[in-house]
């Protein structure tokens, strides 16, 4: 089983792995007790929750039945999953306009885009991120070069691996700022 642990919304909410983990668990409707051995859960760890109002006044420890803790509703709500396509989905652009003047939709064929953008992602934050930062970078680099209308349809973009090519491109920028700044390399 993988758990990815967001250390910023652990810091947000005050708590330490071991209760982020359980939180995490909880909302999956996960098997806790058999995982026990690598996560260390005390009662400790389910006061301080409740404390927080994290947990219910009613969730109560016993380290042989997990279902006694319940996550209180105010907190689902706050800290929904979010779905990493649909973020992907709305940064992508729509349409377009192609050379020849034709104004072209990008967005189609949705459900093979989410079945391939999960399939690549799958629920690491860091991934999502990357790829939205790609994204956003050809956008940009696009925009200012003015070949907005040679953007890739969604699911070719997906399917062709283009965040790989603009990940190149935002290393190479990078290299490119760091040069601009190495002594001796400016004339006067």
């Amino acid at each position: 089983m993988l758990i990815e642990i967001d250390l910023e919304e652990a810091r947000r909410l005050k708590i330490n792995m071991n209760q982020f983990v359980l939180i995490s668990l909880l909302m999956s409707n996960s098997d806790i007790k058999s995982l026990l051995d690598v996560i260390p859960i005390s009662e400790d760890d389910v006061n301080k929750l409740i404390s927080k109002d994290i947990l219910t006044k009613e969730s109560v420890f016993d380290s042989k039945d997990f279902s006694k803790l319940i996550i209180n509703d105010d907190f689902k709500n706050k800290v929904k999953v979010k779905d990493f396509f649909t973020e992907f989905f709305d940064a992508y652009p729509a349409s377009v306009t192609r050379t020849d003047g034709l104004k072209d939709y990008l967005r189609g064929d949705i459900s093979r885009c989410r079945k391939y953008y999960t399939k690549e992602v799958g629920n690491i934050r860091s991934k999502h991120d990357h790829m939205m930062e790609c994204l956003k970078f050809e956008v940009e680099a696009r925009k200012r070069a003015g070949s907005l209308g040679y953007m890739k349809r969604m699911s070719k973009w997906l399917l062709s691996e283009e965040w790989l090519l603009y990940d190149e491109f935002m290393k190479d920028k990078k290299i490119q700022k760091q040069a601009g700044t190495i002594y001796g390399t400016d004339i006067e």
